[in-house]
């Protein structure tokens, strides 16, 4: 049959040679004018037939359920012109009762109803006097449900011999039809004799059986019906039969034994395609059953299959490869920065590391047994807990249904093994668009990424309004020494923010008293409570350390921290390092040293040990020491790949130190490109608009030495940018202005600024203003209390240099030095060469205050 959905499919159109009967629908069992014709299908567009597909005869179109018969029309002709053509051709060689009989069989069969009936009416001086003949053309005319036409010959045919048994028959159909049943029992009593049914169809008493029960005659319908089954015991498979007789030895309860036998199970029968034994919805139900237990098994085998065959992803992140291995099974070796794959089967299993570290997880590795047909579980052992691992949820949405939709992102961090119900990108890049059906639909993604550092895995959970999360987060992180100082700062001043400074400050207490001694905490505490009770509690802690094991290289660089005198500080770093060389903290000490001294190649090479064992630290220091050594291509080399990190924080230092770079050569186009490809990356991150932070375009102005856009860019930014206009004043030598922001508090001026201020005064010939802004640095030096901060105040407040050394003693950064140098210079004209010249060489960085220095060097 033709169909078509939304008004694309196939249909019918046209009409021809048009023929109609009325007769019963085969299928829906109506009486109804059943349509033949010739048409053709239709290929339709919005119901409009478009392109012709081909020719069919549609044969008995019923107009109440439209189910017909299609045929190919050449073939019907061709069948009809053979069968019907020949049978006329045979009856005219020999006009016999027999012949006519076939021929008028064949035209029923081709539907020439009108043609049989003329046939029929020419063709009555042959059969007309054959009361068989005369029968069995009745019997065609009932077979083909044209009842009136077929009454007539049965008659006759009765009349002609009352014994016929066709003829008999068809009368009793009539007389069925008209509800004269007995004249309808009389008309078949030779149906009720004993062996009928091996010479007669039964089926004329079957109806007549029907008729009583259904006028409720139930003794008579019961006798035919048992007579019928007694005949024909099949039908006492036929569901229909069998609850008709039933309810009638029920009714009429004559005591004698049923005529129904009771039925053994029968899986046959459960699936018969006969109706009259089965019910159609008993074998769909039973079919259904099969499947849905196939199914079942096929389901459950796959559960099996998938509890059997689980994989355990290993994760190093740690110095050295790695042998993992399950309850003492095949072992696989996991290189440095690698990953690996176990199978295993869920239950609780013990997990063994060896190699460059020594591991043992006792870890019970299940899933729920529902989720198995759904989900895909992801178990990763993270070797040491090194690798900072997040679970991103990622909803794909129209913009519009995105708006209420809040970050999901956690770090698993807790346990070794970690455990993830359901993850559809494994280690791999989500996309970045994913086709959603429905507008108004959400489609959620989990995806499990190795994030650069720690510092990104925190961004990544960090939600303002639920601290807690990021908090507990950075607590494990400085507990456990992950992730370096930044994390302890970021621990500190998360804390400060949300009300949690009693609880940050009782762990870091925690921390100060363990063994090994955790190094960030120490220096932290040194720095943020310098008073004499604190130092000479950390002292004496330190000292009996090194009483138990004299060559700890964390004490001892934390000792040289707290030294009095720089040249012992020195020397405890220098034991510190030869204690354990590959300990990166008196490496950043003795680098931090060596570049105040302006010994770039030292501190470089220093510092690319602590690198390599601290990545996390130090990595801004590195790029000042690979400048001041003029090493270009190393630094353009070790950007490129943060200029394209995932963390937008890295990406963005990692441009501005690009920029900064270019800045030297003043290739400002390069800059410039290097700014749009970092807006470019942003967006590609960030589906948000954009912008980048005013710290990269003001930092990349003043590189430049364009003061001009740098004081309007910081007073359109405002707040913290501040320092950026205040480094524009005294840049351009607008000393009035510079003192009116520190005048009125816009800016809160610095041991740096006072020195910066005392320049731009020098240089503008206002020497009692410099002298106050040096006298100024001075007194905050001091009030700082801290003992670097103090030898800084006593260099400034000597009368006399005989020599560099108190200069290149002192711990201050070297930006910062390199302006010390220049203040110093004009307070001490005889080394004022000598200064100047350790000036040029401290000052490599173009960032603030870089060309105020290259000013008073002469290089500007």
């Amino acid at each position: 049959m033709p169909s078509t959905v939304n008004g694309i499919g196939t249909t019918y159109a046209g009409k021809k040679n048009v023929t109609t009967r009325r007769a019963s629908c085969a299928s829906c069992g109506r009486q109804a004018v059943m349509e033949s014709y010739d048409t053709r299908l239709w290929f339709c567009l919005v119901f409009i037939p478009l392109i012709p597909l081909k020719r069919i005869r549609v044969l008995d179109m019923c107009p109440s359920c439209r189910v017909h018969r299609v045929v190919n029309p050449a073939e019907y002709e061709a069948g009809k012109q053979l069968h019907v053509s020949g049978a006329v051709e045979e009856f005219r060689k020999q006009p016999t009762p027999q012949n006519a009989l076939k021929v008028h069989a064949a035209m029923l069969a081709f539907h020439e109803n009108d043609r049989a009936a003329e046939f029929r009416a020419g063709a009555d001086e042959i059969v007309g006097r054959d009361a068989q003949a005369l029968a069995e053309l009745g019997g065609q005319l009932l077979g083909t449900h044209q009842a009136e036409a077929a009454w007539p010959y049965f008659e006759r045919a009765h009349t002609l011999r009352p014994d016929l048994p066709q003829a008999r028959a068809g009368l009793a159909y009539k007389k069925l039809g008209e509800g004269r049943l007995e004249e309808a029992h009389a008309l078949l009593d030779f149906m009720e004799k004993p062996g009928a049914s091996q010479v007669y169809d039964l089926h004329p008493l079957l109806v007549l059986a029907e008729k009583y029960h259904a006028t409720g005659k139930r003794e008579e319908a019961l006798k035919f019906y048992k007579h019928l089954l007694e005949e024909l015991p099949h039908l006492k498979e036929n569901r229909h039969i069998r609850g008709v007789v039933l309810q009638l030895e029920k009714s009429v309860g004559d005591g004698s034994p049923s005529a129904i036998p009771k039925q053994p199970f029968s899986i046959r029968r459960i699936f018969s395609k006969d109706p009259h034994v089965n019910p159609p919805m008993v074998r769909i139900g039973a079919w259904a059953g099969v499947i849905a237990l196939c199914v079942g098994i096929i389901a459950l085998v796959w559960n099996d299959h998938q509890r059997r065959h689980r994989m355990l992803y290993v994760i190093n992140e740690l110095p050295g490869a790695v042998k993992v291995s399950i309850d003492d099974g095949a072992a696989i070796s996991v290189p440095e920065g690698g990953r690996g794959v176990l199978s295993f089967v869920e239950g609780v299993h013990r997990i063994t590391v060896s190699g460059s570290t020594k591991e043992s997880h006792e870890a019970t590795m299940t899933s729920p047994y529902l989720s198995r047909w759904g989900n895909d579980p992801v178990w990763v052992l993270n070797v040491g807990q090194a690798a900072p691992i997040v679970r991103y949820s990622m909803t794909y949405a129209e913009e519009s249904q995105l708006k209420d939709v809040q970050p999901d992102a956690d770090v698993l961090y807790k346990d070794a093994v970690s455990f993830v119900p359901h993850v559809d990108y494994l280690f791999t890049p989500p996309p970045e668009q994913l086709r959603v059906e429905n507008k108004r639909e959400r489609v959620v993604k989990q995806c499990l990424q190795l994030d650069d550092d720690w510092t990104t895995a925190v961004g990544a959970v960090y939600d303002p309004a639920k601290p807690g999360k990021t908090l507990d987060l950075l607590k494990w992180c400085v507990t456990h020494d992950k992730g370096g100082s930044k994390m302890l700062v970021a621990y500190l001043q998360l804390a400060a923010k949300h009300g949690k400074e009693a609880e940050a400050q009782k762990t870091l207490e925690e921390e100060l008293d363990k063994v090994p001694l955790h190094v960030e905490v120490h220096r932290v505490m040194q720095e943020s409570d310098p008073s004499p009770e604190r130092l000479q509690k950390l002292a004496a802690q330190y000292a009996s350390v090194l009483k138990e094991h004299p060559n700890d290289a964390s004490a001892l660089y934390l000792s040289g921290r707290l030294a009095k005198e720089p040249k012992e500080a020195q020397a405890l770093f220098g034991k510190s390092r030869e204690a354990d060389p590959e300990n990166p903290w008196p490496c950043l000490a003795l680098a931090y040293d060596a570049a105040g001294r302006a010994d770039w190649e030292k501190a470089a090479s220093l510092m690319e040990l602590v690198v390599k064992k601290k990545p996390e630290d130090g990595g801004d220091f590195l790029f000042e020491c690979l400048l001041g050594c003029g090493r270009i291509d190393e630094i353009h080399k070790s950007l490129s790949a943060k200029v394209r990190s995932k963390s937008l924080y890295e990406a963005q230092h990692a441009v501005l130190d690009r920029v900064l770079v270019y800045s030297l050569n003043k290739e400002d186009e390069k800059a410039e490109k290097a700014i749009r490809q970092l807006r470019s990356h942003g967006l590609s991150i960030d589906r948000s608009n954009y912008t980048v932070p005013e710290f990269v375009t003001l930092g990349r102005a003043y590189a430049f030495g364009e003061f001009d856009e740098l004081l309007a860019g910081a007073q359109k930014a405002g707040g913290d940018y501040a320092g950026y206009a205040f480094a524009a004043y005294c840049e351009k030598r607008a000393l009035a202005d510079a003192l009116a922001m520190v005048q009125v508090e816009k800016f809160p001026i610095d041991p740096l600024g006072c020195l910066a201020l005392s320049t731009v005064a020098e240089l503008s010939n206002n020497s009692v203003e410099s002298e106050r802004w040096r006298g100024k640095a001075v007194t905050l030096l001091e009030e700082s209390k801290d003992k670097d901060l103090l030898a800084i105040a006593g260099v400034l407040k000597l009368e006399t240099l005989s020599s560099l050394d108190p200069v290149l003693e002192l711990s201050w950064s070297a930006r910062e030095k390199a302006l010390l140098c220049v203040v110093l210079a004009s307070r001490h004209q005889d080394k004022r060469q000598d200064l100047l010249a350790l000036a040029r060489k401290l000052n490599v960085v173009p960032r603030w205050p870089y060309h105020l220095v290259r000013a008073v060097t002469g290089e500007s």
